[in-house]
């Protein structure tokens, strides 16, 4: 400000320090000084990361950002689900989905010239249905036992199997889905 002399200045990270110098001039003559600024970085602050759903085998993408900082920062994850991966340098995450009846808590973590920061958020995997594989036609001899177990072609969680249709005398595992009869 030329009246009183304060000096204002929106301070930028560069990793170099700088020199300022301001004069003074009056009636009687003039005067100048120096001076050296070094500006320090900011400790990063990590945007918000949204809590996420994602469904069975899916792949998860998002991207990290810090809201605040500024230099060359480097991301990492800090913790989460196993197989959960960072871009270093970009803050692109993937996930190959794997279902849990419990959401996931994962934590990203920056480093830049300022500090670190690290950042939590909650990813939710949504099941599955159920989707049974076809089973052949069966023939057995009268009086001989039958025992089929069917498999799932894709279903996340715990499966419950029962007897929709069949007859007299037909069981099925709740556990495993094995027919008897």
């Amino acid at each position: 400000d030329p009246q009183s002399g304060e000096i204002r200045w929106a301070a930028v990270y560069t990793g170099k320090t700088t020199t300022v110098t301001v004069k003074a001039k009056g009636p009687a003559g003039s005067t100048k000084a120096s001076f050296s600024v070094e500006v320090v970085p900011a400790t990063p602050t990590i945007a918000a990361l949204p809590e996420v759903q994602v469904r069975d085998g899916d792949t998860y993408r998002a991207v990290a950002r810090i809201s605040y900082g500024s230099g060359d920062m480097r991301w990492s994850i800090a913790s989460g689900p196993a197989g959960l991966a960072i871009d270093a340098r970009t803050g692109e995450m993937k996930w190959k989905a794997v279902w849990s009846a419990v959401p996931y808590l994962a934590r990203v973590k920056v480093v830049g010239p300022g500090g670190e920061a690290t950042k939590a958020f909650q990813i939710t995997v949504d099941p599955l249905p159920p989707s049974v594989v076809d089973l052949p036609p069966a023939q057995i001899d009268e009086g001989k036992r039958l025992e089929v177990t069917p498999s799932l072609r894709h279903g996340s969680g715990e499966m419950k199997w029962r007897l929709v249709d069949g007859p007299g005398g037909m069981q099925v595992d709740a556990a495993t889905g094995a027919i008897r009869w």
